[in-house]
């Protein structure tokens, strides 16, 4: 008798269907996460704001030494270095707090030029990366 582990992860992964890199995070059928739009929106707008107060963020190592976390039930990845220049965040008593300090309506917030963002968050992220994978199968 030889034992067998069976992955957890590799359920619903035909790579002929989904690709070498879709997974079922969010699950199908019956059992989905009810709130699949709400969770990607709110993580959409997280790193775009990420991305807006740290116009100088970069992958602190080259894309391909950024690697998956090792195991057959996850995937994850093991790090994701960056770097970025560090600035002091201010308080609310030093100066009005915009929630956007591009649309305030004082006079030194609104004289900021917004940095150029993407699109689409992912596009900030290198080709090679091994994130942002569909997790739909095409229509």
């Amino acid at each position: 008798d030889m034992p067998v582990l069976i992955s957890y992860e590799a359920v619903g992964h035909d790579p002929a269907v989904l690709g070498t890199g879709a997974h079922m995070a969010w699950s199908q059928g019956p059992h989905a996460c009810p709130a699949i739009g709400m969770a990607e929106t709110i993580a959409s707008i997280a790193i775009s704001q990420l991305i807006h107060r740290i116009p100088d963020l970069q992958l602190g190592v080259p894309a391909a030494e950024i690697r998956n976390r090792p195991g057959p039930y996850h995937h994850a990845l093991a790090a994701m270095p960056a770097r970025f220049t560090p600035v002091r965040a201010r308080t609310r008593s030093e100066k009005p707090w915009p929630s956007n300090p591009y649309t305030s309506t004082t006079a030194d917030d609104r004289d900021a030029e917004p940095p150029p963002l993407p699109q689409n968050w992912q596009t900030w992220l290198p080709a090679e990366c091994p994130v942002g994978h569909s997790r739909r199968p095409p229509v």
